[in-house]
Formats: C-alpha cells, structure tokens, sequence
C-alpha cells in the first residue's frame, strides 16, 4: 500500500493513498523491511457524510463559504456575501431571514469572529474532535483551519480554534442530529483568507470515515459535462485553496483525505469599526453641559443622587438606525435627557472628595445597578466600595432605556433582534448609541470636580462648601454587557486611568450556539416561539450570521485600537467566572489575547495558552503606570478546582466572578492601588 509520510516534531505521520481495510491489523514498514508501527483498525461503523448542496437554498450551513461571495461595487474588497434565501411558509419568518441577508450582503466579505458551522447527516461521536485550541494545533488534526497565503505570511499558516459537536436529542429542531461549530481562538485578519480542512478521518472507533456528501464528492471531481456553475465555482475555489493549503502544510492533504474543505475571505476591518470612529470625534466636539439634579437621599453612610444629564442622539428618530447624510457621514439628530444615579460616601464630606468609578450595567439592568455595585458587593471582611470611599455614577444604556426586559433578558434579547429584522430594522446602532453616550459622559464627568451637593453635617440644606468627588483619577467598571461596552469604549478616550472587566467579551454568535449556555437555549426556543421552523445546524448558521450583523458591537472588534490609540493606556482588570453559562470563556479569552499585552494572573485556574502568565502581584507588565491582567475566579462543582470564596454556593461562573467576596476584594486593591501609587496592581484571585 502506498502513501506519504512526514516528520513533523519529530513525529512520523503516514497517510496511506487509500483506506486502511476495517477490522485488520496492518503494519508500516521501513524500505529495509523495518516495522515501524502496527495499528489495528476498526469496523466499518455507521456511514455519515457533512451536509453540502449548494444546488438547493434549503439549508445554510456550512457557513461561511466564498462560493457566496458576488462583485459589488459599493464595498471596500469590491465583493460581498449574496446568499440565496431558504423559503418559508412563514411570512415573519421570510421577512426575518431575507432581511438578516440583506445586512449580511452590505459586508465586504465575512465575519472575523465566527462560528463556523457545519452539520452532518447522522447522530455523530467523535473521539478525535479538536476540543482545545492545543489539540486544534496538531499535526494530525482531524480538523484544521488555516490562514492562507497572500494574507499576514507567505505561505499557509496554521490557526487555533475550538470545536463543538451538539447531538441534542431532544432539541426543538430535531431534523438534524448534529451540528458542528467551529470558534476561532483569534480575531481574523481583515481581508485574510482562511480554509477549514474537515477530513475523512474525524470519528471514533465505533463511526465509519466521514464522507464527502454526493454534492461535495462532484466538486472533487473531475468536471463534467453536467456540472451545475455552482459546482464549477466550488471546485474552482477549493482546488486553489487546497493548493494555498499544502504549500504551507506540515502534513499534506490530497482530495481522498477531504470530507469538506470550506475557502472564507474575512471582512475589512475597517467597515466594521468607522461607525463608532465616527460617533468618537461626534461625541469629542459635543459641548459638555452638567447634572440635572432633582433629588439628593441619605441611607446609612450613603448619599443617593438622582437627575437626568444631556446626550447627542444619533438615529434616525423613524427607523432608530444611526442617521447618516448623502456621504455615508453620521449625523446627530436631537438631544436626549439620560437620568443617572450617583453614590457619594458621606465621610467624602470632608477636605477631600470621594474618587469616582462609573459603573456600566449588564442587560438587562438599568443605573441602579451603581447602587448594588458600590453600596452590596462586599469582600469577606464586609468591605464595600462605598465603605472604602469611593462613589460610583452610571447612567441606563439605550438598550434598555427603550427596550427594558425582565427575566434573564436573553429570550428577550432574541425576540426583540428577531421584531428588528422583520421590520428592516439594522442591528446593533443602539449599542454604538450607548457607547457614543458613554463616551460623552466619561468627558461630563471629567468636570465634576467642584460638584458640592452632600449637605453640611449639621443637616442643613445645599452643600457644604466642600467638593465630593476626586475626578483626578478617573475609573471604570463594567459587568457582563458593562465589560462588553468597556473593552470597546476606552481605547476612544484618554480620562479613565483604570478598569476593571468583569465577565465580558461575549460574542454573540458563539453565546448562541454554546453547549450549555443560557443564550443558546433561549435562542432555540425564540426561534420555536415565533414559529421560525428550522433544522438546528440552519439556526445556528443564523447565529453566525447575526453575529456578522452584530461584528460593529462586538468588542473583540475594537481591540487592535489598544495598540494603536494610546500613549499610556489604562490599566485593566478582567475577570473570567470560570463554566460561565451566560459569556462562553473561550470568548472572554479570545477578546483578552485580541487586546495585546495582557498576563494571566497566578493562581491559573485554568491556564490560557493564549496569555503569558504572570505571578501575583502583576505591576507596570505594560508599561509604566499600566498593568493589564485575567483573573480566574470558579464557581462550585468543578472537578478539581476548588470555588473561590464567595462563590461556594455559586454553581456557574459568571455572577461569582462579579459579587463573590474575592472578586470584590481584588476589585477594591485594584482601585484603590491606582489612587495609591498610580500603578495598578492585580492581586491573586483567593
């Protein structure tokens, strides 16, 4: 039997030129007669194949695929995603999905966050499936994504990633048995090309080779008088990018080997980023008014202040989509009134005033999350940020000013995408609203400095002559959607010294599609809701596709600015719950690598192999007078992992990491070691 071999650290790899009969022993031998290796194969299994006609409409997946890339004159690359609509019954369902299409098609290529997915026809095990971005990396992967040529190197360079296969028997769209998601461990490169190589040896020892499906099997071969243009521009593109593919492959893959091989171009960066560029010098030129206090309360060592402060409105008041002119050019639209709330510590009622933290909520929430922030998250000695002298101000986001859910907020959060699609309706303008509001108020608060209402201790009224807040150093905290909006705020402004992350970075397609993640639940059960019927593996390619429509928001998106925007950039605190069931980890640390320079911080919980690790206390690893570091707190319930205080009654990460009594102490060394010496320092988790 001939085949290739190849030595790849030290490692021989063979990859016999046709299948290894099933239920035999055979035997690699040297040209001298040496055995090298034996290897006892399997049975033949239950056959399956990857799900792929591009000749029928009926199903998305796989996704993405530049065999949908069409010339459009109106983007950067001169190309964009033109993908032929399944047909439903359903008028909602129609207008939803051919309208998500439509803003899909005004890309210049596809999504740098992922996921990719892919379903396959049958009930599916796989014991080689790469479940770790090291095990992605291996020479003899299963499955592997690649970075071809003419992108960041010369020749095809290997990417990390995670995947995940879903059976889910009893899920509502059972029509499919399995769907498989791939998460990139990095940012794509804009503009970059990338292959993903599925090969026909992804199983177990109880599953026969994955097969190319029929449709797939015709793009490998040789053309034919009967090929569909589809199947010739298919082929077209996979035999280029399995040429760019062995040109820089350790092992090389020859079209026996494939059970799919998908070719995707990546978007420009640029195109997803220039809204909120713009919205950044809008909000630079505002004129700053002040607060509008209406109402100034007392509660043990607290004061309560309430009022309302002026914003830029930039939508179209008719369809809420950001208002542009006749060049594409952001325009402001009206003015709007915000209320906020502010905590001030009484004991600021001195000769100094009380250092100020804005406070950005989660989704849903509202401002009087400033309250449980400062006022309740307490470490294990009963330290609050308020009792150590801080006060905290936040404003409601426009999310949920004008959109306010109950509950956990993701069945909402999926309906209320699904209503905007219907309607025509862009997503994601009202989260670069928010930001471009929040980037007017860290200016606003900036000017706070001589704010005097906290009354006299003799309890007369109006103040006491004193300022009570410091807005010398300025700090920030964002939890959950907060951390989101934070990671991509700061690099637009130069007054926050420092801030702390708590359980951001969400993508949003790969919170959809997670195993275990509340999101994906409340996504499927949306789509049953509004009677959208569809196959799994076709709503989670919807996922990935709402994700390309929510690329402008998310905060993986704006990273590369870290590098580029600052002279000193503020130092950062982020911190992951691990088993966090509402922000999937991987996308935290995706997010966290994407930001450039960030340590893990010792005790490594679960060691990132994306970050360098750093003992604690981590101090100036940025620069000086910036520190960035990821901090690990676990809930309980984890093999091997003991909880972090305060989170022994916890069973999922994602609160545990905001109001456990650790997290709140780091959180409160965190602040108050910036005021101390102008150099943040992380200290460890427990």
């Amino acid at each position: 039997m001939l085949g290739e071999a190849f030595l790849v650290d030290e490692a021989l790899i063979f990859n016999p030129s046709v299948d290894l009969p099933a239920e035999s022993i055979c035997e690699l031998l040297s040209s001298s007669g040496e055995r090298l290796w034996t290897v006892e194969t399997a049975g033949l299994g239950t056959a399956n194949s990857i799900l792929y006609d591009r000749d029928t409409s009926d199903s998305l997946a796989p996704l993405p695929d530049d065999l949908f890339l069409r010339s459009d004159s109106s983007t950067i690359t001169g190309v964009s995603p033109q993908i032929p609509s399944p047909r439903f019954e359903n008028e909602f369902a129609q207008s939803v999905v051919d309208n998500l299409l439509a803003q899909v098609s005004e890309g210049s290529g596809w999504s740098p966050h992922g996921p990719i997915t892919i379903g396959l026809a049958q009930q599916f095990d796989a014991d080689n499936l790469p479940r770790s971005f090291e095990t992605s990396m291996a020479a003899d992967a299963a499955i592997q994504l690649f970075e071809l040529s003419g992108a960041t190197s010369a020749t095809a360079t290997r990417v990390p990633f995670t995947a995940q296969l879903r059976d889910d028997p009893n899920a509502e769209f059972p029509s499919d048995i399995t769907s498989l998601s791939i998460f990139p461990a990095r940012v794509l490169a804009g503009g970059a090309r990338y292959g993903l190589v599925i090969t026909r040896f992804l199983g177990s020892d109880s599953t026969a080779a994955l097969d190319a499906s029929d449709s797939f099997a015709t793009v490998l071969a040789a053309p034919n008088q009967d090929d569909t243009q589809n199947i010739i521009d298919a082929r077209q593109i996979t035999n280029a990018a399995l040429e760019d593919i062995n040109g820089g492959a350790a092992v090389m893959f020859d079209q026996n080997d494939l059970a799919l091989l998908l070719r995707f171009t990546v978007r420009d960066r640029t195109e997803v980023t220039e809204s909120l560029e713009q919205l950044r010098d809008l909000a630079d030129s505002f004129p700053i008014g002040g607060l509008d206090i209406t109402e100034v309360s007392s509660r043990l060592n607290v004061f309560r202040v309430r009022g309302t402060w002026t914003a830029p409105d930039f939508r179209d008041p008719l369809t809420g989509a950001l208002a542009r002119d006749a060049d594409g050019v952001i325009t402001q639209t009206g003015l709007l009134s915000i209320p906020f709330v502010l905590t001030v510590p009484s004991q600021s009622n001195g000769a100094f005033g009380a250092p100020l933290i804005m406070v950005q909520h989660g989704n849903p929430g509202d401002s009087e999350q400033v309250i449980s922030v400062l006022e309740s998250y307490a470490d294990s000695d009963g330290n609050t940020l308020s009792a150590r002298g801080f006060a905290g101000i936040g404003f409601t986001d426009a999310e949920n000013r004008e959109n306010p859910v109950g509950g956990d907020g993701s069945p909402s959060f999926v309906i209320r995408a699904l209503e905007a699609l219907q309607s025509g309706q862009p997503l994601g303008d009202e989260t670069l609203q928010s930001i471009a509001e929040q980037l007017v108020f860290v200016r606003l608060l900036k000017t706070l400095g001589a704010l005097d209402v906290l009354p006299p201790r003799n309890g007369a009224s109006g103040g006491d002559g004193v300022p009570d807040l410091d807005v010398s150093s300025l700090l920030y905290y964002g939890g959950s959607e907060g951390a989101n909006k934070g990671f991509s705020m700061l690099p637009f402004q130069s007054d926050i010294d420092a801030a702390a992350l708590s359980v951001g970075g969400t993508r949003v397609g790969e919170a959809l599609v997670a195993a275990g993640n509340i999101n994906s639940g409340a996504f499927l059960q949306s789509l049953k809701s509004a009677n959208i019927d569809v196959s799994q593996t076709t709503a989670f390619a919807g996922a990935a596709l709402l994700q390309q429509a929510l690329d402008k928001e998310t905060s993986a998106s704006y990273a590369r600015f870290y590098s580029s925007e600052f002279d000193t950039r503020p130092s950062l605190l982020i911190q992951e719950g691990l088993d966090d069931s509402f922000v999937p980890n991987r996308s935290t640390r995706v997010t966290t690598a994407a930001v450039t320079q960030v340590a893990q911080v010792a005790p490594l919980l679960e060691p990132v192999s994306l970050l360098a690790s750093s003992p604690a206390p981590l101090v100036a690893n940025v620069s000086d007078g910036s520190t960035a570091g990821l901090v690990q707190f676990a809930p309980a319930g984890l093999a091997g992992i003991e909880a972090s205080q305060g989170c022994e009654a916890q069973e999922e990460g994602h609160f545990c990491a905001q109001d456990g009594t650790a997290a709140v102490a780091q959180l409160i060394s965190f602040f108050e070691s910036v005021l101390d010496s102008g150099n943040a320092a992380i200290v460890a988790s427990q």
